[in-house]
């Protein structure tokens, strides 16, 4: 990225260290610190705590405001307490997102179509109330017309009103990998026998760096989601029907999930889509959930291992599947 000098602004840095959370901005010294704990960094290229917080004390404000990189960040805070001087790069972010918003440079449309504002349609809504107790940051409420909205400073897009509500009243955009990841995509034909769904803030690991190493079972794919618990039923059943053996989904463990109850939601629908399968006479012990500390590869290997190993005593699945997922659906 070519710098204007013509179209910085000196005193942007100053101006937002007067702002909550923002004071000690000129301290940091580019250590990197924050990027290699960042989770999103891992998943969104052009995402990075720190040259946000350095383009900042240059002072790009037209640059970082009108940008969608700063709508990224996903406010879990990791980057806070590794900052060895107290810089808090996520909340240099909000300040950011905050002075946008007062600009009219991000609107409830546009966060909508980046996926990070959850819409409710008022037509199909039937003001269950199911959203505002599922909700982890108390985001939706009924309004007097009878139906849900969601309120845009309180959503974090994690999804688990979606997949939760029954009316399916309530959408949030996704990208094409995240809507495969979440409802169920094609398999490949390349011998993939475990199904992974593992949260990218408990782990982002390679399965071809892994099987290299010797570290991971054959046969074994991950497909990394946002948040699990915006995994539904369907998606883990058509793993089943596309050809795997087993599957298993990798949740932040209680009292660690950057949603607060993803991970417990994800439980839930892994406890549904076992009694589902229990009905088709389909072994229950094929899918299975497991809490991880989050960021240790190893715990998500072992449940790898566990789940192909289980595959292996319960033998192929074959064709039941297919009925199990046109059931549901």
């Amino acid at each position: 990225m070519a710098i204007q000098s013509s179209k910085l602004n000196n005193s942007f840095s100053s101006e937002l260290s007067n702002l909550k959370g923002c004071s000690s901005l000129a301290q940091c010294y580019g250590c990197g610190s924050c990027s290699g704990v960042c989770p999103v960094e891992k998943v969104v290229p052009d995402f990075d705590p720190r040259k946000i917080v350095h383009m900042v004390a240059l002072g790009m404000e037209e640059d970082l405001l009108r940008s969608d990189t700063i709508w990224a960040c996903s406010q879990c805070q990791s980057c806070v307490p590794v900052c060895p001087q107290e810089v808090r790069p996520a909340d240099i972010i909000k300040a950011l997102r905050e002075k946008a918003r007062a600009r009219g440079l991000m609107g409830e449309d546009r966060m909508a179509d980046l996926g990070l504002l959850a819409r409710v349609d008022p037509v199909t809504c039937v003001a269950c109330l199911i959203c505002m107790r599922v909700c982890p940051f108390g985001a939706p409420h009924v309004v007097g017309d009878g139906y849900a909205v969601i309120e845009p400073e309180l959503c974090r897009a994690c999804g688990i009103c979606v997949s939760e509500c029954p009316a399916k009243a309530i959408s949030l955009a996704l990208s094409q990998e995240q809507a495969g990841m979440t409802r169920g995509k094609a398999m490949s034909t390349d011998g993939t026998k475990i199904v992974g769904f593992c949260c990218h803030y408990t782990a982002r690991v390679s399965e071809d760096a892994l099987q290299m190493a010797g570290l991971l079972p054959a046969g074994v794919r991950f497909e990394h989601v946002p948040c699990t618990g915006r995994v539904e039923v369907p998606a883990l059943l058509a793993a089943f029907e596309q050809g795997a053996d087993a599957v298993f989904v990798v949740g932040c463990k209680e009292g660690s999930c950057h949603n607060l109850s993803g991970s417990q939601q994800a439980a839930k629908r892994v406890g549904q889509a076992r009694a589902i399968l229990k009905e088709f006479n389909v072994r229950p012990e094929r899918i299975e959930m497991f809490f991880v500390t989050r960021g240790e590869t190893e715990p998500v290997v072992a449940a790898a291992r566990e789940m192909s190993e289980r595959a292996g005593r319960l033998g192929p699945l074959y064709g039941e599947q297919a009925k199990v997922v046109e059931e549901v659906q």
